[in-house]
């Protein structure tokens, strides 16, 4: 009877281990007068997919009117928008917009890492730098990067 419980509670444990979800690290600061805020979902220490937001005061930018603005973020969104257009469907997808009670120009950025083919693009596009790993994007090697260049990882 002692065996059973035994065998029956490693394979609870083990079902569990395989079962595990994947986990969200959320990262803030500020990178030369933008918040930045990057949402990652990581399994292990692939990167499946992230969230990526910067916001750019009004004034860093030197715009003076909500006019100015919405004309930069149109600008600024078509551009984004013409150096993916070829990158795998899903990959990558672009918002810019022009919030006027931040004051700031928001761009979203969603990413999808989880396939070779999407990091090859993404890399291609400028938006991971190239690495040896084309086939995840490291959690590790992120954090560390993302460190460096000021941002704090949440609780």
């Amino acid at each position: 009877m002692k065996l059973r419980t035994i065998l029956l509670s490693l394979m609870v444990i083990v079902l569990v281990a395989c079962n595990k979800t994947p986990s969200e690290h959320v990262f803030e600061g500020t990178i030369e007068d933008m918040d930045v805020k990057s949402v990652l979902t990581v399994d292990g220490d692939k990167i499946q997919k992230e969230h990526l937001t910067y916001e750019l005061p009004y004034d860093a930018a030197s715009i003076s009117n909500q006019d100015e603005a919405e004309e930069a973020a149109g600008i600024q969104e078509r551009a984004y928008n013409s150096l993916i257009e070829d990158t795998p469907e899903g990959a990558i997808e672009v918002k810019v917009a022009a919030d006027e009670e931040k004051q700031a120009i928001i761009m979203n950025f969603d990413l999808d890492y989880s396939t070779a083919e999407n990091i090859d693009a993404l890399t291609e596009q400028g938006f991971l730098e190239d690495s040896e790993e084309s086939e995840f994007v490291s959690f590790k090697k992120t954090k560390e990067q993302y460190e460096a260049d000021g941002l704090k990882e949440q609780e």
